[in-house]
């Protein structure tokens, strides 16, 4: 959630706001428990999460940046090219995608992941509002584990436990504003991507094909 413009050498950005995953068309991941609903949560968990960054300007035209949005953990580093008055920015990211378990699918997924975002931005003389598009996609790899009681409701009801291998990738278009003075920033930013997934739970294969849509708000402030 950045313009396509990098932060000048030693300048720095703090960030703290709320990031979401809204699925655009029906999900047909299934009754809770079942493996499509396991897919479905570890790789397009949807909901509100929160969202904090730092960004750090590098030497020519570089940025790096550390991101956290409840899911994962995100760095990444970005080369700004000048054309003119617009600014194309790109870049690589990786992710470690935090353990996570959902109690009603009694599941624990964990993995890691890389995306390419690319950015094409406008910003004002005064550098008082900032806006772009892009596009970003990425890949990641799941693993983790399912329980399944045998005997439901019995106190001496034995678990079962499913091995989860799964992958997940997207691509997509994202838009973004950013409105502010020098020291503080407010920024809004719309992705709408392509989600496709599959996976392995214990002895049945699944697949996962979603349109989502990543609205996106925070405060920054410039240092």
């Amino acid at each position: 959630m950045h313009p396509a413009h990098p932060l000048e050498q030693g300048e720095v950005s703090l960030g703290a706001g709320f990031s979401a995953e809204l699925a655009a068309t029906p999900s047909a991941a299934g009754a809770p428990g079942s493996a499509g609903r396991v897919l479905g949560d570890a790789a397009v968990p949807g909901g509100l999460s929160p969202w904090l960054a730092g960004r750090i300007g590098l030497a020519g035209s570089n940025e790096a940046g550390l991101g956290y949005t409840g899911r994962a953990l995100r760095v990444d580093a970005r080369h700004a090219f000048a054309l003119g008055r617009p600014t194309l920015s790109a870049g690589i990211g990786m992710s470690a995608l935090l353990p996570h378990r959902r109690e009603e699918q009694a599941a624990n997924v964990s993995g890691g992941g890389v995306d390419v975002p690319v950015l094409l931005g406008l910003r004002s003389d005064r550098d008082t509002y900032a806006a772009w598009i892009g596009a970003r996609g990425s890949v990641e790899l799941l693993r983790g584990s399912r329980q399944i009681e045998l005997e439901p409701g019995s106190p001496s009801s034995e678990l079962r436990i499913d091995d989860i291998d799964a992958w997940h990738a997207c691509a997509g278009g994202l838009a973004g504003l950013r409105v502010g003075v020098r020291y503080l920033y407010a920024v809004a930013e719309l992705g709408a991507s392509m989600h496709f997934a599959g996976a392995s739970v214990g002895e049945e294969s699944v697949s996962l094909r979603q349109l989502g849509l990543a609205p996106a708000g925070a405060l920054v402030g410039r240092f």
